[in-house]
């Protein structure tokens, strides 16, 4: 199939249903909502980009795409909450304030993923988990988990900046490298047998006492470069192992 490239700036498409196309590129002039079923294959690239507002999709609707990116941004949240949708890969996308994404699959992200520094990415996923590479880079004030993620968590970018990880579980792994000082808030748990990895480059890491961490496993594969403070009253740790 074909792909679609719509990509003047005076476009002014209030909502998109129905699409099939090989690819699309979409610049809007304002705020996008996406409705039913709109596809671009499981090997294909929705690139789509609002000049004014931002991107909304509900319950029912349902993306399906190799590769969600934006060329030129989104210039208001980005809210997909499609429960069936079929995401491989978010790359190069920037919003303004939230990104919440539910995903019926494994989510990898890729090159620069941008809220801004106390914007919130909230990512749910009902099979597989979340993965980043070390050349990755993710940009949040708080990373959360609405509805949980229903397979391991491995974020390895190097240059991460995450603020705070809050109200997250995980199935069996949670890895996270930061290039900051992270805090951990609410409850944060992969389970009494799982493994909980944080590594930062600079800064420590804290928990308040009204903080819940759950893990068999708390390591640090990289070390942590500033001070650990985990003060959760309810914390449920098993074991710490290789942590500097």
């Amino acid at each position: 199939t074909n792909g679609a490239t719509l990509a003047v700036a005076t476009n002014n498409i209030g909502t998109l249903s129905g699409f099939t196309a090989g690819s699309l590129r979409l610049l809007n002039a304002g705020a996008l909502v996406l409705a039913g079923q709109n596809s671009v294959g499981t090997t294909g690239t929705a690139d789509i980009s609002t000049l004014s507002g931002g991107l909304t999709q509900a319950a029912g609707g349902t993306l399906i795409a190799g590769t969600l990116t934006s060329s030129n941004g989104i210039a208001g949240s980005a809210l997909l909450l499609g429960t069936a949708n079929q995401i491989g890969t978010i790359a190069g996308l920037s919003t303004l304030g939230t990104l919440t994404v539910v995903d019926s699959q494994a989510l990898a992200l890729a090159g620069l993923v941008n809220v801004g520094s106390t914007g919130t990415v909230d990512i749910t996923t009902s099979s597989g988990g979340v993965t980043q590479a070390a050349g990755g880079l993710l940009l949040a004030g708080t990373l959360t988990s609405t509805g949980h993620i229903a397979g391991a968590v491995t974020l390895n970018g190097i240059f991460n900046q995450i603020g705070t990880i809050a109200g997250l579980t995980a199935g069996g792994t949670l890895a996270v490298v930061d290039g900051k000082a992270l805090a951990l808030a609410g409850l944060v748990s992969v389970g009494s047998t799982g493994t909980i990895d944080i590594t930062t480059s600079s800064g420590g890491v804290t928990q308040a006492a009204g903080g819940t961490l759950v893990a068999g496993t708390l390591t640090s594969t990289g070390n942590i470069a500033g001070a650990a403070s985990f003060l959760g009253t309810a914390n449920q740790i098993g074991t710490i192992a290789a942590l500097t």
